[in-house]
Formats: C-alpha cells, structure tokens, sequence
C-alpha cells in the first residue's frame, strides 16, 4: 500500500483475518482500537482480526507499507 503526505485510510478491520503491516518507506501513524503508534521505515504492526485499524501519512514523503494477511480457520 501507498500513502501521499496526508493521505489516510479509515478505520476497518478483516473479521477472519490477521494482519501483518510492514512499513517499508515512509513515517506516519497506526491507530489500532482508539491508540495511537508512530511509526517509521523498518517497524511492523501486528493486528488481530478483531482490531479496527487506520493510518495516517503523517511525513513528508511517501509511506510504502507491505502487508500481509493470515486466514484465520475456525
């Protein structure tokens, strides 16, 4: 995913699925379930299929972000 200076994304989650989110590029900022994380090139967030998840592009550049889901088998 890539995210403009401000650009942003809503909040949502993925019922069945875990998400990994591997910022590559790029500053900004996870909200995961009303808390806020800063983060910048090299981190990972970690979400669980509950979680509601944003990001702003807090930066100045581009943010370039890897993400990657687990199915979840009940």
């Amino acid at each position: 995913m890539n995210f403009l200076p401000g650009q942003h994304m809503k909040l949502h989650n993925h019922p069945v699925r875990e998400l990994y989110l591997h910022v590559l590029d790029g500053s900004g900022v996870f909200i995961l379930e009303d808390k806020e994380f800063p983060v910048e090139q090299g981190d990972v967030i970690y979400c669980q299929a509950k979680d509601k998840l944003g990001f702003t592009n807090t930066g100045e550049e581009k943010v370039s972000i890897y993400a990657t889901m687990t199915k979840l088998i009940y």
